[in-house]
């Protein structure tokens, strides 16, 4: 069990430090988006699957030594939560899982608050794109257009690139 309690709290330090490489590239990502620059953006992407895969790893691995803690504590598989784990460890070794189990909360909640960041800007910088090309075309209708807004004829407003070949 010793060991098992050694292994928990050795990966969940593990996790932290893979949050905070998370957190840098999601700002890292936001510049990227910030600048307008697609290849620093899809580079931070790209970091962020593969920590994406790492984080999914590290999740797995807790869970299978909460269920083997849980399992000699005497509670069924996938019941023991890491706060109830904490509750029953002696005050010394409580108070340092109870540290990092804040820093774990913690960074969760700034990723994913950046993360909705991240997303309402892209979400925003594609709407005013959409709307500049509806603006664009809309303009570029009505300089096309042989009618004006009252449908009266009028003039071309483009000059006929049209020539006579019958000389």
């Amino acid at each position: 069990m010793k060991q098992l309690v050694k292994n928990l709290y050795a990966l969940l330090n593990a996790k932290i430090n893979l949050y905070d490489r998370f957190e840098a590239c999601l700002k890292e990502e936001w510049k990227g988006l910030v600048k307008y620059s697609h290849a620093d953006f899809e580079k931070a992407r790209a970091k962020k699957e593969i920590l994406t895969i790492e984080m999914t790893e590290l999740e797995l691995q807790r869970e299978h030594l909460m269920d083997s803690i849980g399992k000699s504590l005497g509670a069924r598989k996938g019941e023991l939560t890491l706060k109830e784990f904490i509750q029953r460890l002696p005050a010394p070794i409580a108070q340092k899982f109870t540290g990092v189990r804040t820093r774990l909360l913690l960074q969760i909640r700034n990723i994913t608050k950046f993360n909705g960041l991240i997303k309402n800007l892209i979400e925003r910088t594609s709407l005013s794109f959409h709307k500049s090309l509806a603006f664009v075309h809309s303009m570029d209708e009505k300089q096309h257009s042989p009618y004006s807004a009252n449908g009266q004829m009028c003039e071309s407003r483009l000059q006929s690139r049209m020539f006579s070949m019958s000389a």
